[in-house]
């Protein structure tokens, strides 16, 4: 069998500071995903429940999705795993599979354009569909000559959630 074990878990642990400190992520990636960010973003969230399906290779959280069912559709409103990993696979099936378990006819992972993340949702078969969504973002010169990579979409994982910054 597979030393590769998917779980709901009910809160944001020490295990995933853990994984964030280590996580394999694509060069230049900003964002933040600590425990404590996560558990503001959605344990504490008003905009209702979310559920968390976390990835294991034995004991070590290896990636997860947080999503939260609206009628028969399923929103992706995090994940974060390293866009290389043998356990993606894993943990994307295994979310699929949970979602048709509830009856689900539509998922959704509405996000700023980043294809290295999104290359594993593709592979499932997950379709991108146009989206004239704008992002403006304001940094000043002190701030773009520290980060020049703020100006690449590449680098952020922003999704539908993250309509708070």
């Amino acid at each position: 069998g597979s030393l590769f074990q998917t779980r709901e878990v009910a809160d944001f642990d020490q295990r995933f500071d853990v994984f964030w400190e280590k996580a394999d992520l694509p060069k230049g990636f900003m964002g933040e995903r600590s425990s404590d960010f996560l558990r503001f973003r959605f344990t504490n969230a008003p905009q209702g429940e979310h559920k968390i399906l976390a990835l294991f290779y034995k004991e070590e959280i290896k990636g997860y999705i947080v999503y939260r069912q609206v009628a028969r559709s399923i929103e992706v409103r995090d994940f974060l795993f390293s866009a290389d990993s043998a356990g993606t696979t894993f943990l994307i099936q295994a979310f699929v599979q949970s979602a048709r378990r509830a009856n689900a006819i539509s998922i959704t992972v509405a996000l700023l354009d980043n294809s290295a993340m999104m290359a594993p949702f593709k592979a499932f078969g997950f379709m991108e569909v146009p989206n004239n969504a704008s992002i403006y973002l304001y940094a000043t010169d002190r701030m773009l000559s520290r980060m020049p990579s703020i100006i690449n979409s590449e680098e952020w994982l922003l999704l539908q959630s993250d309509n708070d910054i």
